[in-house]
């Protein structure tokens, strides 16, 4: 994977990663929207080059908790390398979204046509 491809896809992910606190804002008032049970639905999605980014989406604290300021959300997505060859997603970023990024087992290889 070349230079700049790597630089679009970790900008892609960093557009997933700043979109997501916006599409899982909570409601204000006596009665938030987001205080009731919720249907899962569809996350963000992005493609950038040769790779899709699908149902990308922040899992929240459990029912009748709150997340802590500066707390830790899971962030949970399907990537499907639509190149010949395997790349590797090493970093990410969300500025303004996060203070820092860690990806589960330091990096996630993406095998070309399969579903990661």
């Amino acid at each position: 994977m070349s230079r700049n491809s790597r630089r679009a896809l970790a900008t892609a992910v960093a557009g997933v990663f700043a979109i997501a606190p916006l599409v899982t804002a909570c409601a204000a008032g006596k009665h938030p929207q987001s205080a009731f049970p919720t249907r899962l639905a569809e996350g963000v999605n992005a493609s950038v080059h040769a790779v899709d980014v699908r149902n990308a989406f922040v899992l929240g604290p459990a029912p009748g908790q709150k997340l802590a300021a500066r707390g830790d959300a899971a962030l949970y997505a399907w990537f499907v390398d639509n190149a010949a060859s395997p790349d590797r997603l090493v970093a990410a970023e969300a500025p303004g979204a996060a203070q820092s990024v860690q990806i589960a087992a330091g990096a996630l290889t993406l095998p070309p046509g399969q579903l990661v």
